[in-house]
């Protein structure tokens, strides 16, 4: 399991696949993916 820090209230996390996905809330607007993390 990986170590995130808490997400900035103002954003979330989803995952997509095997990718976790940083999203502004207010807007859908992709931040930041992390690719291939939940692959064993």
């Amino acid at each position: 399991m990986i170590n995130l820090p808490p997400p900035r209230p103002d954003t979330q996390r989803v995952i997509v696949h095997d990718d976790i996905v940083l999203l502004e809330r207010s807007t859908g607007i992709v931040l930041d993916v992390l690719r291939d993390v939940l692959t064993l």
